[in-house]
């Protein structure tokens, strides 16, 4: 069963705010939501809660879903009774991070269906074009083996393109599939992702906003520091991000100091390295990772901005290089033979 966390998260938070309780909340949420998935999860949610059981723990048979993150900020709300306020921040995040992955996707749309038309009249000219070429040259010249030659060369090369570009589609999707299914696979991967100069960018910014995020909600709700940075560290998306968490946490665990162990690692930007410096000395964390958070927010629309404006040219500049090479290839030859008529 696949949730819509965003929309649930949204009508939960709007219902909770109204100062009702969690049950009449989700008796109203279920004739709100569209979804009929998200539907149904709520009337299962509706059914166990009524036996007694907490949300969180509910909620921890659809960690697929929500993660580790949205489940222990829900059983802190329960704890403390701020479960409306939980909800509200959980609200603002993942919508924040729908504008940003909206934004991105929004961008690539229209340099994608350029190049893959592309990609399709170079097929429409090898599949028909070629066969009827063949015949025309061969009815008007005597010299039908030096024609069949220079088209079956023709055919070869826009055959070994395509061919070229299938197989690097189907190592992408080989790719992700092994990422989805082994964590060795999926940290070496991450670990080239990471260093790759614009792309490893926006994972970087990506993550530390993730990352920040989680550890000012729970340091704020009273979560000691290496049990919030731990379970922070199951936030990130990147595995080569949360390993480093990880050491981090390890360092710190150890006795040294927070901002060296962070430091050391050289991973987290000098901008994050120096709020925890700052915090160290002036003993508030939670007011640096709430900086943090502010300043990284703002980087993340920024660098989804920038992605958004640069990706159409250089798809638009690949969609050239094909037609540039098709014509070089293949028209300026025909061109040829037509003259040696």
């Amino acid at each position: 069963m696949k949730v819509d966390v965003l929309s649930f998260t949204q009508v939960m938070t709007s219902l909770l705010k109204s100062s009702l309780n969690l049950q009449d909340s989700l008796n109203i949420a279920v004739n709100v939501v569209e979804d009929i998935k998200t539907r149904n999860f709520i009337q299962i949610l509706l059914k166990k809660i009524n036996e007694g059981e907490k949300l969180s723990k509910i909620l921890k048979e659809f960690s697929k879903d929500f993660g580790l993150l949205y489940i222990s900020l829900v059983k802190i709300g329960e704890e403390t009774g701020n479960l409306p306020q939980v909800f509200e921040k959980l609200s603002s995040y993942l919508r924040n991070r729908q504008k940003t992955r909206e934004k991105i996707i929004q961008s690539l749309i229209y340099p994608l269906i350029v190049l893959f038309t592309a990609i399709i009249v170079v097929c429409i000219i090898f599949i028909f074009v070629f066969p009827n070429l063949e015949q025309i040259f061969e009815a008007f010249t005597d010299n039908s083996l030096e024609i069949r030659k220079n088209m079956d060369n023709l055919k070869d090369k826009i055959k070994v393109g395509i061919v070229s570009i299938f197989m690097l589609i189907i190592c992408l999707i080989t790719l992700f599939v092994m990422h989805k299914r082994s964590e060795k696979v999926a940290f070496f991967i991450d670990s080239v992702l990471i260093k790759i100069p614009i792309v490893g960018k926006y994972i970087l910014i990506r993550d530390t906003n993730d990352f920040v995020f989680s550890m000012k909600l729970l340091i704020s709700s009273f979560y000691p520091f290496l049990e919030s940075l731990k379970l922070s560290a199951n936030v990130v998306s990147n595995m080569k991000y949360k390993a480093t968490i990880l050491e981090v946490f390890k360092s710190i665990q150890a006795g040294e100091l927070i901002s060296d162990s962070f430091e050391k690692v050289k991973l987290f930007p000098n901008y994050f390295v120096t709020w925890i410096k700052i915090a160290e000395k002036n003993g508030d964390v939670e007011g640096a990772f709430s900086q943090l958070y502010d300043y990284y927010q703002s980087e993340t629309l920024n660098i989804a901005t920038g992605i958004a404006i640069s990706v159409e040219p250089v798809f638009i500049l690949l969609t050239g290089t094909i037609i540039i090479t098709l014509i070089v290839q293949f028209v300026v030859p025909i061109f040829y033979m037509l003259g040696a008529l």
